[in-house]
């Protein structure tokens, strides 16, 4: 077996329906592939019940990164779909695969004969997503006929049973929820605030909407003030749900998947349901409650704009905020951020929106965490200790990185390549060269031009002293602790965190044994590593070093921790 034939499996399949036994099926048609072709699988990956209109699949972005370290020649594949189901991310992989001269081989292709598997990718990676585009046109015309005739289209909603869960195989109350629902209202319309009430069903031990969903990944723990609310817009958010009234629509929402990534969606609001009815036996709420919620809700609104055009409250969301440490605090208690409060104080943003924290200290000073925190960095990165902690580290990490770069072994590998090419060549002029040959000589080539690149990037010890890297480091990282102070100074808050964000990495606040006072945890890192590689032209080398050392983790032996009081 040549030594450059080694191969990659790849199997996936798309749903929880199917079962493991779908991907030892697939990994056997490809060791047959694989058997037939002359090739000698090394490696395997696989992605259970994922979709592949999406490129954030585990086993498939571990393929990928082991294509780029060159691990293997091809990828063999029951079926190109098993690969892709989304055109954009198919027609960048396959260019980037070509690149590093690795081939895909499956059933019906073979990207070594590249005019022939140009036109068939392109047609079978059409054909994948259109199969994608009917499944979701088929789904939509058949949950559109259910509603119309006034039976469950999915979906769970607070104060309801689900068909799949209740007696009579319909949407059903659930008498419990309905009851907190209900409260809700009343507690609203006699001018309790949202916040208020996620509090007292919070310490009250009432389970909140989130918690009933079967979710891989949970978003929020608790009652949200924002579920409550909900948005006026978009007609979501309990005390906005005409469901609460007995009324029932269908397609209000429309979800789009990105064009490059299918697991991404936004949310499209259509001009009016594709259907809407109404059942009395669905009705939690009173048209009279409803209307004492919905005025106060306007009320609301409108104090809102007065305070904005008035310049009291900002307009919008998602601005960059004007404190230092906003996204760089994390509640150790409950993992929630610490945000901006009240202009003088962070928050735990857990206990601020109402959701449960098992911490009792939920604020600490805005100007006493700062000030703490960036003299605490600039003292660390001025000490002895400091210097001598990372300068082990560094020497450590490029050390492992010169004997990971493995020059000696590239450079057999360009001999190897070379000399197989050369003797190809030979048989060919002399006329014993056959097609198979001339295949071959054409992955030689692009086998030759990926591998010479490697040989461009492998790091050589004699272009590295590991100590001066260290010094430079310790420079770097002083100058961009300075440099926090100086973007302070100048109003630019926002350049001035993601520099303090590069140094520490994010800060933990914790509680002191006595619960009086909290602790922030850091830890020093080396984000500048490669940033540095770019500004030192002596240095130019450990550019190649980029996917080998860590940066932005924090080196060891080296956390500081202090109290703020």
């Amino acid at each position: 077996m040549n030594p450059h034939n080694r191969a990659a499996t790849y199997c996936r399949f798309s749903t929880d329906k199917q079962t493991e036994a779908s991907l030892a099926d697939q990994r056997r048609v490809c060791e047959q592939i694989a058997q037939r072709e002359g090739f000698a699988i090394t490696h395997n990956f696989e992605d259970a019940a994922m979709s592949g209109g999406t490129a954030q699949r585990p086993g498939y972005q571990a393929l990928l990164a082991a294509a780029r370290r060159h691990d293997f020649d091809a990828i063999v594949v029951e079926d190109v779909s098993r690969l892709w189901r989304e055109m954009a991310e198919q027609f960048r992989a396959v260019k980037e695969l070509a690149d590093l001269g690795v081939h895909i081989i499956g059933n019906g292709i073979d990207t070594r004969r590249e005019e022939e598997s140009r036109m068939l990718l392109a047609v079978n990676g059409a054909a994948a997503e259109s199969f994608r585009a009917e499944i979701a046109r088929r789904t939509l015309r058949g949950l559109e006929g259910r509603a119309y005739a006034h039976k469950s289209t999915g979906g769970k909603c607070f104060g309801y049973k689900p068909a799949s869960q209740g007696e009579t195989g319909s949407v059903e109350v659930d008498p419990d929820q309905a009851g907190i629902v209900r409260q809700i209202f009343e507690d609203y319309a006699a001018g309790a605030s949202p916040l208020s009430i996620c509090r007292q069903l919070s310490s009250a031990g009432v389970r909140s909407p989130g918690s009933y969903q079967k979710r891989t990944k949970r978003r929020t723990e608790g009652w949200q003030a924002s579920a409550i609310a909900g948005d006026a817009k978009r007609g979501v958010g309990i005390l906005r749900n005409r469901r609460y009234l007995g009324e029932v629509a269908f397609g209000r929402f429309r979800w789009k998947r990105g064009a490059a990534d299918s697991s991404k969606r936004k949310v499209q609001i259509r001009s009016a349901p594709l259907h809407v009815y109404h059942e009395e036996r669905l009705r939690i709420v009173s048209e009279e409650l409803w209307a004492r919620v919905q005025a106060r809700l306007t009320k609301q609104s409108e104090l809102l704009g007065t305070a904005i055009r008035k310049g009291k409250r900002r307009a919008g969301a998602g601005r960059p905020s004007r404190a230092l440490l906003s996204g760089l605090l994390r509640c150790g208690q409950c993992e929630g951020k610490f945000g901006i409060v009240n202009g003088r104080s962070y928050g735990c943003s857990s206990h601020v929106n109402g959701r449960p924290c098992a911490g009792t200290v939920h604020y600490v000073k805005r100007d006493l965490v700062e000030t703490m925190i960036l003299r605490s960095v600039e003292a660390d990165l001025q000490s002895p200790e400091s210097s001598r902690s990372l300068e082990r580290f560094v020497v450590e990490e490029l050390r492992g990185a010169l004997a990971a770069s493995g020059r000696d072994t590239v450079n057999n590998d360009v001999a190897e390549i070379r000399a197989e090419l050369g003797r190809l060549a030979n048989k060919i002029a002399a006329g014993e060269g056959t097609e198979g040959a001339l295949h071959r000589c054409n992955h030689l080539t692009a086998l030759l031009r990926s591998t010479e690149a490697r040989q461009a990037r492998a790091v050589h010890p004699h272009c590295l002293n590991a100590i001066e890297v260290a010094h430079d480091l310790v420079r770097a990282q002083r100058l961009s602790a300075a440099n926090v102070r100086e973007l302070l100074k100048a109003g630019d808050t926002e350049r001035a965190r993601d520099a303090l964000g590069r140094l520490t990495g994010e800060i933990r606040l914790v509680e002191a044994r006595e619960a009086k006072h909290l602790v922030a945890t850091y830890d020093l890192g080396v984000d500048q590593l490669v940033n540095l590689s770019r500004s030192q032209p002596r240095l130019e080398h450990l550019a190649g070093l980029s996917e080998l050392v860590v940066a932005g983790a924090g080196f060891p032996n080296f956390r500081r921790t202090i109290v703020l009081r």
